[in-house]
C-alpha cells in the first residue's frame, strides 16, 4: 500500500521541542548549507562508520 493512499497529506507531527514535516522547495537551500557544513555532519557520518551501516 503507497503512501498517497494511507495520507492525504505528508502528516506533521509537533512537539514542544520539534516540528517534523515534508520538505519542500522552498526548505531546499536552507537544507543543502545545513548538510553541507562538515561540522554539522561529523557526529553523524562517525554514528553511520562506527555502526557500519556505510559500506564503502
Amino acid at each position: 500500500m503507497s503512501f498517497k493512499s494511507k495520507f492525504d497529506q505528508f502528516p506533521i507531527l509537533e512537539t514542544r521541542r520539534l516540528l517534523l514535516r515534508q520538505l519542500n522547495q522552498r526548505d531546499a537551500a536552507e537544507f543543502q548549507l545545513i548538510k553541507s557544513d562538515p561540522d554539522v555532519f561529523k557526529d553523524i557520518w562517525k554514528q553511520v562508520k562506527d555502526q557500519k551501516l556505510l559500506k564503502r
